[in-house]
């Protein structure tokens, strides 16, 4: 579903209309918004909760436009919403993009916005490792195994 129909989905009234039957608009406004046509400016009733989804939905949508923007321009990523994505190597910066819309896509379809955190936050870890030579190196280090300390319940 297009953010705009998001926007947009509501019932509309007017004044006499929410006085008469003000019970029904207020119960209806917790579930899709409730516009209320008076004088020359409508004014809707929504639920706290619709409209914070509503804003998380548009903080996302900015977010990725801008890292997709910043990687038209400059495919090292630095002039990008997400400037840490410039620590990614070349084909990994290639591999979260497409990561990033796919998660996008899915998030609406499921109306889940944590699968494109967690794409973001897993990606966000890649580039710190990546950015910083000696974590990689003690991250991939063998261990010895002998020095493990056991856990008893």
């Amino acid at each position: 579903m297009v953010l705009a129909e998001l926007a947009y989905n509501d019932d509309i009234i007017n004044v006499s209309e929410l006085k008469k039957n003000w019970p029904l608009w207020g119960e209806r406004a917790r579930n899709k918004p409730v516009t209320i046509l008076y004088k020359d400016d409508p004014l809707t009733l929504i639920s706290r909760k619709y409209i914070g989804e509503l804003t998380k939905k548009m903080y996302y949508t900015n977010l990725i436009v801008n890292f997709c923007q910043g990687y038209l321009e400059d495919k090292s990523g630095r002039r990008g919403a997400l400037p840490w994505a410039a620590y990614l190597k070349s084909a990994d910066r290639r591999i979260f993009l497409r990561e990033l819309m796919s998660a996008y896509e899915e998030s609406y379809a499921k109306d889940n916005l944590m699968i494109i955190q967690n794409v973001v936050d897993d990606w966000k870890a890649t580039a710190e490792v990546e950015s910083n030579p000696r974590l990689a190196k003690a991250l991939m280090a063998d261990e010895d195994s002998s020095q493990y300390i056991e856990i008893k319940d």
